[in-house]
């Protein structure tokens, strides 16, 4: 959490990644990654305005077009068309560019505070990433056969994004402010095969009860503090998902 001196940021990376903040961005700290079509760049809609934003596109923008435009996975779903402000814009699921999007967050989070990354890492109390399990280095499925190839490179990108995340924030790990959570190798499952979802259960409980899993989840724990934000005590029912 941060806010006035001396307070910390929360940040969580997963799917939907967020962070925890005081002041001015209370409540309102939220961060969904899609990627555009028109020229593959990643995209960060927020639920705040941003200074810089020159359009009210993102402003107008529903949860549900967002929801869509981040799951519109290639050859799964046809790409999310939204169109605000007299803006057509097509946006596809970014896991290709941005499978881990933990610099994204990271970035995001920077921008909100007038801060170098030095002094930018000392405000964070804690983050987390929690990943889905090394991905398939095979095909989807006979289905779509044609992408197998990018299912290499989205595996090699996840882990090397951890992995660079990690050695460029040395500081903030060795203190404990950064945590990677990610079950075992979960290879023969394709992303299409829904039917093999025990194996992915029961490897992730087997993960979860790992010695050294539940020895870094009382660390983290440790940290994070048992306050909590304005953002986990917001009613859902408050939400305006039209």
């Amino acid at each position: 959490m941060i806010g006035s001196e001396g307070r910390k940021l929360q940040l969580v990376k997963r799917n939907v990644p967020k962070f925890f903040v005081s002041g001015p961005y209370a409540d309102l700290a939220s961060v969904v990654i899609a990627m555009t079509e028109e020229s593959r760049v990643p995209i960060r809609f927020t639920d705040y305005e941003k200074a810089g934003e020159h359009s009210n596109f993102y402003n107008e923008v529903k949860i549900w077009e967002v929801a869509r435009a981040t799951s519109a996975a290639t050859s799964f779903f046809a790409p999310m068309e939204i169109t605000h402000s007299g803006e057509p814009r097509r946006f596809l699921d970014a896991g290709i560019g941005s499978n881990n999007p933990i610099d994204e967050l990271y970035l995001e989070a920077m921008s909100l505070f007038d801060k170098s990354e030095e002094e930018f890492d000392k405000q964070i109390r804690v983050l987390v990433s929690i990943g889905t399990g090394k991905p398939a280095l095979h095909g989807f499925g006979e289905k779509v056969t044609e992408v197998a190839k990018s299912i290499a490179s989205i595996a090699t990108e996840t882990q090397n994004t951890a992995n660079k995340f990690h050695l460029t924030h040395k500081k903030l790990a060795s203190r404990d402010g950064y945590f990677r959570f990610n079950p075992p190798d979960l290879s023969e499952v394709a992303i299409d095969e829904a039917s093999k979802k025990g194996i992915i259960a029961s490897r992730t409980d087997t993960y979860g009860n790992d010695a050294q899993t539940l020895e870094m989840v009382e660390r983290w724990v440790s940290v994070a503090g048992t306050e909590k934000s304005a953002l986990t005590l917001a009613s859902a029912e408050e939400m305006d998902f039209t």
